[in-house]
């Protein structure tokens, strides 16, 4: 699976060295090891400060990290840093959809006692609208996979998954 995750992000490149948002988006859903973790979280770093949606990328890889990890201190240090990453690129981008989503995906699935969970239905808010409103139109995969993902994490109610489900 790593070969394959890394292939494919590296085949994303432009030629200006940029990485395509879409190669970001493919590995999203299929980091399942510490050791794609720990290479799609290396390429994330690099490239970091090419977009905000780069810097949450970034972010939400270093949050990935903290869940292998074994050493407390190291766990703490690696979400801190992940989050401090994505809330930067929510100041830069605020009404960013991928953006938020990326800060929600972390919101959602974070330890009540970390305290990172005071976003969650403003994220959802901009989230809905904006898938509402066409965006991904032009990334039928990843729509499916957000879409599935706030249908069954995204606390919704049933007006939400009516309109999620109309999508």
């Amino acid at each position: 699976m790593i070969t394959t995750l890394l292939v494919s992000i590296c085949l994303a490149f432009s030629s200006s060295g940029e990485i395509d948002t879409k190669a970001y988006r493919q590995s999203f859903f299929s980091i399942s090891t510490e050791e794609e973790a720990v290479a799609f979280e290396s390429l994330c770093r690099d490239h970091a400060e090419d977009s905000p949606v780069n810097l949450a990328y970034a972010g939400w890889s270093k949050t990935r990290l903290a869940e292998f990890g074994m050493n407390p201190f190291s766990k703490w240090s690696n979400f801190s840093k992940g989050k401090d990453q994505i809330e930067e690129a929510v100041e830069l981008d605020e009404n960013n959809p991928e953006i938020r989503f990326i800060r929600l995906s972390i919101q959602l699935h974070a330890p009540d006692f970390l305290g990172y969970n005071s976003e969650i239905d403003a994220d959802k808010g901009i989230i809905l609208k904006a898938l509402n409103s066409g965006w991904l139109k032009e990334d039928a995969t990843f729509k499916r996979q957000v879409i599935k993902f706030m249908m069954e994490f995204g606390a919704l109610n049933d007006s939400q998954k009516a309109a999620l489900k109309a999508l």
